[in-house]
């Protein structure tokens, strides 16, 4: 497997059930069809472990378990550095996801209305920077991800197409 998924972080709490549900709405996206134009079943398509979560003793930790991502741009910096020095180090998980993003499953996630929530990684060195954030529908998720792993769109783009919207729904 190529180092093109985006990270999951669970940090919501999620059984292994529910993020087994979760993945399953994600993959539910059209999207995948539409960019393998039908030519292979959606879970033979490179798109299909576009978002992978990552293993939960990797982020079991107090530190970042505790992370409360979506209100503090201090604790975003924390998991991006963490995704640097963790994913990037550990055998399970080298070279398996890409540098461009990281999706949080948050207590919005289980108990909200379901949507994640995406941070825009840049890479600088051995520095990872959050560049930006949003909140995303599940199954516009994939299409989102995609872009961010090749540097192809960022979420600023998104958040222009979604207007006055909070979570970003291509609705598929």
């Amino acid at each position: 497997m190529s180092n093109t998924s985006i990270p999951l972080y669970n940090l919501g709490g999620l059984s292994a059930s529910e993020l087994d549900k979760l993945l399953s709405e994600i993959r539910s996206t059209d999207y995948i069809a539409e960019v393998s134009s039908g030519e292979v079943e959606p879970e033979q398509s490179g798109l299909w472990d576009q978002v992978l979560p990552i293993p939960a003793e990797l982020h079991s930790s107090d530190e970042i378990a505790n992370l409360r991502v979506e209100k503090s741009e201090e604790d975003q910096e924390k998991l991006a550095e963490h995704a640097l020095s963790v994913l990037e180090s550990d055998e399970r998980t080298k070279g398996k996801y890409a540098n461009g993003g990281i999706v949080v499953a948050d207590e919005r996630t289980k108990s909200g209305d379901g949507s994640l929530l995406v941070l825009q990684i840049v890479s600088k060195g051995s520095e990872k920077k959050v560049v930006d954030s949003m909140r995303c529908a599940p199954r516009s998720l994939i299409e989102v991800c995609s872009n961010l792993a090749v540097a192809n769109m960022g979420l600023a783009e998104y958040k222009n197409m979604c207007g006055n919207a909070e979570v970003f729904d291509a609705g598929q």
